[in-house]
């Protein structure tokens, strides 16, 4: 059995090891999985090192969020400083020994994991061109909507390429 949180931000609960420690008394589960963003490296460990001592039989298993190298990161996140408080994160939650080997592989894997990603547009990019690259390039529209578009006319199928 497993038990997974999620939701946003799992550390951001103030009850967190309290939700923890009651499925642990009632299921034992054999893995605890939290994922998070690294924002708040003490909390994390403050956090993990409690659950660790209150669910003792149970992994405890950090899923530390990395969306690129360095200012990478921090530009996917829209935090600067982000990468370093995942690195910050990592370091405090390893010194715990706890979820060790998997906070390990987690992070191997998805730094080695090679992949065909690529950034369809900027940030930057305004609404209507993020919608007409997502519409051609992800849904493989062959006429994205023309800039005479309205509701209406969409709704009534004037400038849909299909019906």
């Amino acid at each position: 059995l497993w038990l997974l949180l999620s939701g946003g931000e799992p550390f951001l609960h103030p009850e967190i090891s309290a939700i923890c420690r009651a499925f642990y008394l009632h299921t034992r589960p054999t893995f605890i999985v939290i994922p998070t963003n690294c924002l708040q490296p003490r909390v994390i460990e403050a956090t993990v090192d409690r659950i660790a001592r209150e669910c003792p039989r149970s992994q405890v298993v950090i899923k530390a969020s990395l969306d690129g190298w360095g200012a990478d990161h921090d530009r996917l996140r829209g935090v600067e400083g982000n990468f370093e408080l995942f690195r910050e994160t990592v370091e405090r939650v390893w010194a715990l020994k706890v979820g060790r080997r998997e906070l390990a592989e987690a992070v191997v894997t998805a730094c080695a994991k090679k992949t065909h990603f690529r950034f369809l547009y900027e940030l930057d990019t305004p609404l209507r061109k993020r919608i007409e690259l997502i519409a051609t390039q992800v849904y493989g529209v062959s006429r994205p909507l023309s800039r005479w578009s309205t509701p209406s006319t969409i709704h009534a199928g004037a400038d849909v390429p299909f019906r």
